[in-house]
């Protein structure tokens, strides 16, 4: 009887000690795996060494080196493909020669380094990629035809700087659900083309750092007479 309250008492105090390990962490370290057996995927960043330019202009990226490509395996711990600061644009088709991509499904995310000089994402470059979410950096201020076509992605997180969004760039994004736009300045300054048909049929608009208080909507109706966005797309 003393010996069964004993281990119970060990396990409870065990259950505790896991808990407060993480409330303690919790502040500190977003994603975290603890001794207790719980744990959760830590975003991962490939090394700059993957990429390969313009041998003409080595601030044009233009995709992977063969080396990553013939072993992409000993990679699989990353799961995000952060563009260096020094890339001014992304080349056509450069993750999806032919149209068919070349970036491992184990890569789920898109982001940019701080400082990041890109302005311009050319066509296909992210072509029926893997990719679940994108945030685009402050200073792009082109996404050309179709370069997320096909795409996983459920998220798009888009800077105040982007002038001009092409045809098809998020076509055929069955999951695209969430569209974020910082400081989005009206139709004036935003060209939008029809880049928004066959996302999901539902989904949120929203602008951040808005100029007035209804500029998610006015976003919404644009995004919905310009880009082909579906119909029961919100603001949220």
């Amino acid at each position: 009887m003393n010996r069964r309250k004993n281990m119970k008492n060990k396990k409870l105090l065990k259950t505790v000690l896991c808990i407060a390990s993480g409330i303690g962490f919790a502040t500190s370290i977003p994603f975290m795996t603890t001794a207790c057996g719980s744990s959760s995927t830590k975003t991962s960043i490939l090394p700059d060494e993957v990429y390969k330019y313009d041998p003409n202009d080595s601030t044009i990226l233009t995709g992977f080196t063969d080396e990553f490509l013939a072993d992409t395996a000993k990679y699989g711990q990353y799961d995000t493909m952060e563009i260096p600061a020094s890339v001014t644009s992304i080349a056509e088709q450069a993750f999806a020669p032919g149209f068919a991509s070349i970036i491992p499904s184990f890569i789920k995310n898109l982001t940019f380094a701080d400082g990041s000089k890109c302005a311009s994402i050319k066509s296909g470059a992210f072509y029926s990629s893997h990719i679940l979410t994108s945030i685009f950096p402050n200073g792009l201020t082109t996404i050309e035809n179709g370069a997320f076509n096909s795409s996983d992605l459920i998220s798009a997180k888009i800077p105040s700087t982007l002038t001009e969004i092409g045809v098809n760039v998020f076509s055929y994004s069955y999951n695209l659900s969430s569209i974020v736009w910082d400081a989005w300045q009206g139709g004036t300054t935003t060209s939008v083309k029809p880049s928004f048909d066959n996302v999901s049929a539902k989904g949120t608009v929203k602008v951040t750092n808005p100029t007035s208080g209804n500029d998610s909507q006015k976003l919404l109706d644009y995004l919905k007479e310009n880009g082909s966005l579906p119909s029961g797309w919100t603001i949220s």
